[in-house]
């Protein structure tokens, strides 16, 4: 709906630095977006020692075939932009319908022994706003990296066996849905409610915990991350892979018609890539512990987690999700992994007073009040699960995009009665429908 908009190019104003300074030139406003926008890593608290890994040879993992490098560099991605090196996905499949053995050589190589060229770890960083009143802090801004597609081919290789040893083995926890085949956020949405009605039917009190993990992508320690993948026993091809492709990244920044010479950036996993959502989540997993699953039941879609409880009482409920908190407060910082509190949001499933009351207190010390409306994965649940509100925010923005659609469908000069219905389903059908199945 791009097109029914107002067009006007919107330039990046005066960022301020660390110091509190507003900057005036385009040198120091990308100074001022890196401090803000790449914070300094976590540490890894067990950090990977290569000497003394030898792992077992449980996992699946054979050579790279013709066929897997085939579906890679045929591979339609959204998006036309080229990386740095203006390579785009129309040339690579041009290229590889040409030359296929050396495609086959080069990345046949690249795979046996774990390595990802330096050329290839160079993006471009496309500075977009995010609607944030303040326009002068960084955190208003977000970075959309332009890989180079030839990156993105071995990127894609990895990131399809990855997914396959996530669905046909314990690579991943049974409760992360997110960035996996077939799953969806609305899926996660609907196991949600329907484990919430199962225990209104069992005469039960239900109350939810809803966490966001700080940073996500961008706090991945390189370090932590190599330490759970040797844990269980994957590859050593992988895991030179993961090293070479995470490691001495470059990133240039470009907005208001500028762009900046590629630097060094300090960074968990980029954005962008094929391989890092399937990464994100190998890196999570161990938050998951059995030991909790007695009382909670988890529902994670990338870095939106869910802790649900059900007892005869809120006040068995708080004290089950406060101890559950705490656990995984403390596996974070084992995992070098840290939750956003103050994204953390607390619904009980029930209009009783004593659920409207009964607050739960953080390891931190902070009081989370319960709400009466909840955003999660795009789904507004209220306490008794009957989806008005999302229902009428729906609809509020369907009217908004069939107006905006309207411009669109003049008789004179407008678009034919065929392009405006592929519109009308695109962008207004699929956003007045979205997570119907659930009620």
């Amino acid at each position: 709906m791009a097109y029914t908009k107002p067009r006007s190019i919107t330039l990046i104003p005066s960022i301020r630095g660390k110091d509190g300074v507003l900057t005036e030139s385009f040198k120091d406003k990308c100074k001022a977006l890196r401090e803000g926008l790449f914070p300094p890593l976590p540490k890894a608290n067990n950090p990977f020692n290569w000497e003394d890994y030898s792992p077992k040879p449980k996992w699946d993992w054979p050579e790279l075939n013709k066929e897997e490098l085939a579906k890679a560099c045929s591979a339609q991605i959204k998006g036309k932009t080229p990386g740095p090196d203006n390579i785009s996905q129309d040339l690579i499949i041009q290229a590889y319908k040409e030359q296929p053995e050396v495609f086959f050589k080069v990345f046949s190589t690249l795979f046996r022994y774990g390595y990802h060229p330096a050329c290839w770890r160079e993006a471009t960083g496309a500075i977009l706003a995010k609607g944030r009143p303040d326009k002068a802090a960084p955190k208003s801004y977000r970075v959309i990296s332009l890989l180079n597609c030839l990156g993105k081919v071995l990127e894609r290789i990895i990131a399809k066996r990855l997914g396959y040893l996530a669905e046909k083995t314990i690579l991943l926890d049974p409760s992360q849905i997110g960035g996996r085949l077939k799953k969806s956020a609305v899926d996660a949405a609907l196991l949600l409610t329907n484990l919430v009605e199962e225990n209104k039917a069992k005469k039960l009190k239900t109350s939810t915990l809803f966490l966001d993990i700080k940073g996500a992508f961008d706090h991945v320690a390189q370090e932590q991350l190599l330490a759970i993948m040797a844990r269980i026993d994957l590859p050593v091809s992988l895991l030179a892979w993961i090293r070479s492709f995470l490691n001495q990244r470059k990133l240039r920044l470009s907005f208001n018609g500028e762009i900046e010479e590629f630097s060094k950036v300090e960074t968990g996993i980029p954005q962008g890539s094929p391989v890092s959502p399937i990464l994100f989540l190998i890196y999570i997993r161990e938050l998951f512990p059995e030991r909790l699953k007695r009382q909670i039941t988890f529902f994670s879609y990338i870095d939106d987690i869910s802790l649900t409880t059900s007892s005869t009482s809120w006040k068995t409920n708080i004290s089950i999700l406060e101890k559950g908190i705490e656990t995984l407060t403390r596996l974070g910082e084992n995992n070098a992994v840290e939750f956003d509190l103050l994204k953390t949001e607390l619904i009980h499933f029930s209009k009783e007073k004593k659920a409207q009351i009964s607050t739960l207190k953080l390891p931190s010390g902070d009081v989370i009040e319960p709400k009466k409306l909840v955003r999660w994965l795009g789904v507004f649940f209220d306490p008794l699960l009957t989806f008005k509100e999302h229902v009428s925010i729906r609809v509020s923005q369907a009217r908004s995009a069939f107006y905006r659609l309207s411009r669109l469908a003049n008789i004179e000069r407008g678009l034919s009665p065929h392009a405006v219905r592929q519109l009308y389903l695109a962008c207004v059908n699929s956003v007045l429908d979205y997570a119907c199945e659930i009620y």
